[in-house]
């Protein structure tokens, strides 16, 4: 019965960090989409820009889109970073939790391996909070965005 017991905590040990695991993954997928959509928004403005330069004469529609444009990428820009930097957070924090599996394993035959186990699930989590953080001012940033585009949009309209 002792052998069953430590079996079990061991396996409870291992499966922890791999439960945080899967928890990154389901925020890289949604954090990745996001980042993607940023990095082709971004591509998409400089072709617009690089088609209202080229043009012989702007009207003020056009300079007024300009204007547009060049604000919003740079809080386009902006975003991407938070989104990146929550990103790589995330991964990195996948790395950590691995680690951490992999230590609590090695740590019922090695006793100093639990304080390693331990500091890697620990530094997982704080990457964890640091891309939660990251995320959160990228949403913050994108309702500024929101708000730009549609006063923007008043304008033209009423020019």
């Amino acid at each position: 019965m002792g052998q069953i017991t430590e079996v079990t905590r061991i396996i409870g040990g291992i499966l922890t960090p791999a439960i945080m695991v899967s928890c990154c993954g389901l925020l890289l997928l949604s954090l990745q989409n996001k980042y993607g959509r940023i990095i082709d928004r971004i591509r998409q403005f400089n072709t617009e820009k690089r088609t209202l330069l080229a043009k012989e004469v702007m009207t003020d529609i056009d300079k007024t889109r300009l204007e547009s444009i060049k604000r919003q990428l740079e809080i386009l820009v902006k975003r991407g970073r938070y989104q990146k930097n929550a990103t790589l957070c995330l991964y990195i924090g996948v790395i950590f939790f691995v680690v951490t599996s992999i230590g609590i394993a090695l740590g019922f035959k090695i006793s100093a391996i639990p304080m390693f186990a331990i500091l890697t699930f620990g530094l997982g989590m704080l990457l964890v909070l640091f891309g939660a953080i990251f995320a959160a001012l990228e949403i913050r940033i994108s309702y500024r965005t929101t708000l730009l585009e549609i006063q923007i949009e008043e304008r033209l309209t009423k020019s």
